[in-house]
């Protein structure tokens, strides 16, 4: 595994990217993201749903500490869903 600050990860990222071991990004001295490089180009699905569990309670609580309900999401989805269609019926 490979540790490396945010300096590092912006001029080598590409090089980064082609590792074979883990590496670790920080920033501030806290993991700020982890690359996990995959040989055949597919996540594991425990880790697929790990990762997909841990996104989803952080959007939660992004949500609640923003003071977004789910019906002011559900309104936001059918009114740009309503301009979607509209501009595609225009065409």
């Amino acid at each position: 595994m490979e540790f490396h600050n945010e300096k590092d990860f912006s001029e080598q990222a590409a090089a980064m990217l082609h590792s074979a071991d883990p590496v670790v990004i920080k920033v501030d001295g806290k993991v700020a993201g982890v690359f996990i490089p995959t040989p055949d180009g597919e996540l594991p699905m425990d880790l697929r749903l790990k990762v997909d569990a841990a996104a989803t309670e952080r959007l939660h609580r992004q949500r609640v500490e923003l003071g977004i309900t789910e019906e002011d999401m559900e309104a936001e989805i059918k009114e740009f869903s309503e301009v979607r269609r509209a501009a595609r019926s225009r065409r």
